[in-house]
């Protein structure tokens, strides 16, 4: 899990040069401190997450057009969870109404 996310924000950093409006604008440090390296590669990577587990991290990589970043992302064969882009429901009051793709 660990590695799957290191290289999709490096595609994403791919999307910084996709045209002449780049679609992210940018990608804030991300750092994971851990007490054994050994074991916390195992464990990210091994481990099957749920968005409902205590553990569970988010992470958000905000685009100016979705379509055309999951067309990128697609043709670059980047595993996903979710079938395409999809609006987020009004009931959550943080993110209601915004279009997402995991």
């Amino acid at each position: 899990m660990l590695r799957r996310l290191f290289c999709t924000l490096l595609l994403a950093g791919g999307l910084l040069l996709a045209g002449p409006h780049p679609l992210v604008n940018g990608v804030d440090a991300i750092g994971l401190m851990v007490s054994d390296l050994d074991r916390s590669v195992e464990f990210y990577s091994t481990v099957d997450a749920r968005s409902n587990d205590r553990w569970f991290q988010h992470v958000a990589i905000i685009v100016s057009d979705i379509d055309r970043a999951y067309q990128w992302l697609r043709e670059h064969k980047v595993q996903h969870a979710s079938p395409g882009p999809q609006l987020l429901p009004a009931w959550n009051p943080n993110a209601g109404g915004i279009r997402a793709f995991y």
